[in-house]
């Protein structure tokens, strides 16, 4: 089940009333919860891959919020999809971990909101969510509906087609205007669709290996669509021409333990000397071998996670191989703006 809570401030209609109510899915069980963009809905996915529900806080109707007779306090209240008539829209089949290859990479991405663009609507986003049928992907988009009796829950079905991908593992929205899929790690396929189903790119940068780790879109103020793979690399997509722009190497020159930096240096920072100073690019911490084999169902190596800067101009990473090292580059220009060595293995950033 899923507790929500309001926070009452001086803006609110709330005035001193205390507002709560529960999402139960019953016997389904319950595996992740989410909001909607705009903070009005609340997406519950249940276990094994039943269904989604799609959850309205803001309907009146008693059907929706049915006051228990064991609550007496004001204002609670109870989500139950035991009542037909109860404002919430269920996506059934939808694609479970389970159904693909992801080995643990990616974790509840088989469904994205679009973001709400500014000055919109409050309530014009889209959902995606991939679906399984008869061993093929499938993508759906929903969307808010205008509210009637047959369908008070605000949701519909808008467009649904068959995705060019063997195995999805993740979908993502691409500023809002493209869907961006990534295939499980035992293959490298890499597709953008547009809202109607059109496949506007089909990547598959090499064969026979494990492929995609990681997908980045590029945010509000960059053009790059960044995608980390085990082959240690981080290609960079156009997302005007969807062609590849870049490719970042975090390679490794021989034995030595090298980072590849060519002939110029660049910002390093080492946590246990306290520095940051121009330098080149000196033997970096790897793996023992020990740590690398008993690291879970994945090998310890690839681009396993990148981020884009707010203005889309800088792009962080980190090389599997070496946890305790983020790199930070400057895609525009191809080159490496700086390498920070940690102390410890690197476990967020933002």
């Amino acid at each position: 089940a899923v507790q929500v809570f309001s926070v009452p401030t001086e803006s609110n209609s709330l005035g001193s009333d205390v507002w709560k109510c529960r999402i139960n899915e019953g016997i389904a069980g319950m595996i992740n919860a989410c909001w909607s963009p705009c903070s009005q809905y609340i997406l519950t996915e249940s276990d094994y891959g039943i269904h989604l529900c799609f959850w309205s806080l803001f309907e009146t109707t008693d059907a929706v919020h049915q006051k228990s007779s064991s609550q007496s306090k004001k204002g609670t209240g109870l989500l139950d999809n035991s009542s037909p008539s109860s404002s919430m829209y269920i996506i059934t089949n939808p694609k479970s971990s389970a159904q693909c290859g992801s080995l643990g990479t990616h974790s509840s991405a088989l469904y994205s909101f679009s973001p709400t663009p500014s000055g919109s609507a409050v309530e014009s986003f889209r959902l995606a969510v991939v679906h399984r049928f008869d061993l093929q992907d499938y993508i759906a988009i929903y969307g808010p509906a205008v509210p009637s009796e047959e369908q008070p829950s605000k949701l519909q079905e808008l467009v649904k087609f068959r995705a060019r991908s063997n195995d999805i593992a993740s979908v993502q929205w691409s500023l809002g205007l493209h869907l961006v899929t990534a295939d499980s790690p035992l293959s490298y396929r890499c597709c953008v669709y547009t809202p109607a189903g059109e496949c506007l790119l089909n990547l598959e940068a090499y064969q026979h290996a494990l492929g995609i780790r990681c997908v980045a879109p590029p945010g509000s103020g960059g053009g790059l669509l960044a995608v980390g793979s085990f082959d240690g690399s981080a290609r960079l997509l156009s997302v005007f021409s969807w062609q590849l722009a870049f490719e970042l190497a975090h390679s490794v020159a021989g034995a030595t333990g090298c980072v590849e930096g060519g002939d110029r240096s660049v910002q390093c920072w080492v946590e246990s000397e306290a520095t940051f100073a121009r330098r080149r690019l000196k033997v970096l911490p790897r793996l023992s071998p020990a740590a690398s084999a008993g690291s879970g169902a994945l090998p310890a190596m690839g681009v396993g996670w990148l981020a884009w800067s707010s203005d889309g101009l800088l792009l962080a990473a980190k090389e599997e191989a070496h946890p305790r090292c983020l790199w930070v580059w400057r895609p525009l220009q191809a080159r490496l703006e700086a390498l920070l060595v940690l102390a410890e293995p690197l476990q967020c950033a933002r």
